[in-house]
Parts: C-alpha cells; structure tokens; sequence
C-alpha cells in the first residue's frame, strides 16, 4: 500500500511538470481528475468494499494546496503527517487514565454487519451495510481529520520527483 501511495505522489509530480510545460492551467484539470477519483472511490467502497481510493483523493486536494512549499517546509509536514495520529490517538489514551474518564461509547459494529450482510442472498443488505461503513468513516472529530501516512507518501513522491530522484 505505501509503493502505491508514493506512486501517487510521483505521478501528481509528473503531472505538474508535463502541465506547466504545455503552459496548461494545472488546477480544473487536477480537481477534475480528484472529482473523479472520489466518485470511483465511493462506487469501490459500497460496490467492492475496496476503500482507499476516496481516502486519495481527498488528501490529493492537500497535495495540490502545498505543490510549491519549499522542501524544507514539506519534509517538515510530512514528519507532522506520519506522526500525528499515533500521537493523537496515545495523547487521548493518556488522557483518559489520567482523568479516569470514561471510554468513548461504543456504536454498532459496522465491520460485523457488513460481513453478516454479505452473507444474505441480497446484494442491496451488503450494499447498505458497506453504505454505513462509508458514512461513519467520514470525519465526525477533529481526530478524523489529522493528515495519515498516506499524504506522507504523497509527499514524498513528489519530492523524489522533484529532486531527480525519480
């Protein structure tokens, strides 16, 4: 999964150079290609339960927001991006036994529904089921909105291009 995310990364970068080379504007063509990425990323989740893709085009927008950052500056966010879940996630466990709060109310398990789903002779239940899936893994916390590995990678990739390394 990381070889894919950093050839995402590279190919964003190879797409820049060959745009600013015809002298084409980079943005509608770049969102157009996201905007279409996240539509085939929602019909792979609910249809195949394959669901990264939405995930890449949405950390795509922020690639394209940080595309001329000096180096410096994106190794820095990529640090911050590979770090800041774990640190979030071991912050709030630090948090809760300090204060002895209680744990965060556990929902449905969605996982188990939609493994029960897929079982019935139905495919709209599987359908649904991978449907809720989808919608509860939207960001509903600030957690859920704090960059993952994946736009590490992204950053990277664009960066062995732009560096000749690639």
């Amino acid at each position: 999964w990381g070889t894919f995310a950093f050839l995402f990364g590279v190919g964003f970068a190879v797409l820049l150079r060959r745009l600013e080379a015809r002298g084409t504007s980079i943005v509608p063509i770049y969102l157009r290609r996201l905007a279409a990425l996240a539509v085939f990323g929602i019909i792979a989740t609910v249809g195949l339960g394959f669901s990264i893709l939405f995930e890449y085009a949405c950390w795509g927008f922020v690639l394209l927001l940080i595309r001329r950052w000096p180096t410096r500056r994106l190794l820095a966010l990529a640090l911050i991006a590979a770090c800041a879940r774990p640190i979030a996630a071991e912050a709030g466990a630090l948090y809760t036994w300090w204060t002895h709060a209680p744990a965060s109310p556990v929902g449905p398990n969605l996982y188990a529904m939609e493994q029960e789903a897929a079982k019935l002779p139905h495919y709209s239940a599987l359908l649904a089921a991978r449907w809720s899936l989808f919608v509860a893994g939207l960001p509903h916390r600030w957690r859920d909105l704090l960059p993952a590995s994946n736009l590490t990678l992204f950053i990277l990739g664009l960066l062995a291009v732009r560096h000749g390394v690639l």
